[in-house]
């Protein structure tokens, strides 16, 4: 990940799929797991899978990041001791500058205790293995809009969304074409500009709320 493209503003980086990850200090087994998670509330269903899956273990400590502002978050100890496994989960997450991503470590106790430190140090790296494990790729947050031309303006429209970088994804033949297309949001004024030039602000352009 290149500086340039931390400060898109409208890109973001998450994981593509799910991943696993297992450590193991003085005895007790840490396996991580992560996921995707494109909406917060789907979180509820993969922490029950796990608990169901994993019910004889000790400790099911989590945390998750969401939405393309990555204002959403949630993390917990799950019985730990305060502060020493969810928010370091969190930090894993928020070192790669993660979203929509979620992480669960299942412990299981061997027998020896490790201390506030020593638990705080196995949860982050257990979650810092599983991203290791994890595809990461960046995406981009997209706007959608209508567009309305007449036929003998078919090429320069064309031209205007290819120009800025918008994918037609949808066509309609009607009593004028009605395109659909899908651009990314920092470049959203400029397929709108490039339009009104192209047909000389004839063609109509309405964004399609997501």
């Amino acid at each position: 990940m290149s500086g340039d493209d931390l400060q898109e503003s409208d890109s973001f980086f998450t994981i593509t799929g799910k991943a696993h990850a297992e450590l193991k200090e003085q005895n007790s087994r840490f396996l991580a797991f992560a996921f995707p998670l494109d909406a917060p509330a789907s979180f509820a269903a993969i922490l029950e899978g796990l608990r169901k899956e994993y019910h004889d273990a000790t400790h099911h400590c989590f945390a998750w990041r969401a939405g393309t502002d990555r204002a959403a978050f949630r993390f917990s100890d799950d019985g730990e001791p305060n502060g020493s496994a969810g928010k370091r989960i969190l930090s894993a997450i928020d070192h790669r500058e993660l979203t929509n991503t979620a992480i669960v470590v299942v412990r299981y106790f061997g027998g020896v205790k490790l201390g506030v430190g020593g638990l705080a140090k196995a949860y982050a790296e257990a979650a810092a293995l599983v991203l290791d494990n994890a595809h990461i790729e960046q995406r981009y947050v997209l706007h959608s809009y209508r567009v309305r031309f007449s036929y003998d303006l078919t090429s320069q429209a064309h031209y205007a969304i290819e120009k800025t970088g918008a994918v037609i994804i949808g066509r309609e033949y009607l009593e004028s074409p009605v395109y659909t297309v899908s651009i990314r949001a920092s470049r959203a004024q400029a397929l709108l500009d490039a339009l009104a030039e192209a047909t000389q602000r004839s063609a109509i352009a309405e964004r399609i709320e997501d």
